[in-house]
């Protein structure tokens, strides 16, 4: 026991005279003083907006999901990129109903939506021409579960947050709506 003390002792003694010689040598010079981050006006804008919102609805939801795992099995299982990718084979929300989950949504109480709508994964829950690898191409659902959202979103409005939809690509949704069976949602 008195030896781990004294190997102990020893370390932290090491240690206090090594560590200000080595912090000292990662510390920047006044000629490469690090730059300050000062957000914009639009950027406080929208945290403003966000904070005045209050109560949003966050879906972070994806092909991780038909393994019941979360969303960094692909990491945390180190399963290869192939064989995840397969899962997407299989992903069809049958119950996906973006009428009804807006109108809940409301409902509830919610200001805006925030959609996890491209993971980590690198798996889009939309119709992107970027990849393939996205709800519409590589799945047997086939539909855009981003657009439909954003269509009941504009549909049922009443002062929704919607910031996100100003970056869908307006043929898509146009697209998207025409050749959509919406009524039927």
């Amino acid at each position: 026991m008195r030896n781990i003390l004294f190997l102990g002792c020893g370390l932290m003694l090491c240690l206090s005279v090594a560590a200000p010689a080595f912090a000292a040598q990662n510390v920047p010079s006044d000629s490469a003083k690090v730059a300050r981050y000062v957000p914009s006006a639009s950027n406080l804008k929208a945290r403003q907006e966000f904070r005045e919102a209050g109560f949003g609805i966050f879906l972070h939801w994806g092909i991780y999901s038909m393994a019941g795992r979360g969303e960094w099995m692909m990491n945390n299982d180190k399963v290869n990129r192939e064989e995840y990718a397969k899962l997407a084979e299989g992903f069809y929300p049958a119950h996906f109903n973006a009428r009804e989950w807006v109108r809940l949504f409301k409902q509830a109480g919610a200001k805006y939506i925030c959609f996890t709508a491209r993971h980590h994964d690198g798996f889009s829950m939309f119709a992107t021409k970027q990849t393939k690898y996205n709800i519409v191409d590589a799945t047997p659902y086939k539909r855009d579960i981003v657009a439909e959202l954003a269509i009941f979103v504009i549909i049922l409005p009443d002062a929704w947050y919607w910031r996100t939809l100003q970056e869908i690509p307006l043929q898509q949704f146009v697209l998207f709506v025409r050749e959509s069976r919406i009524n039927e949602c």
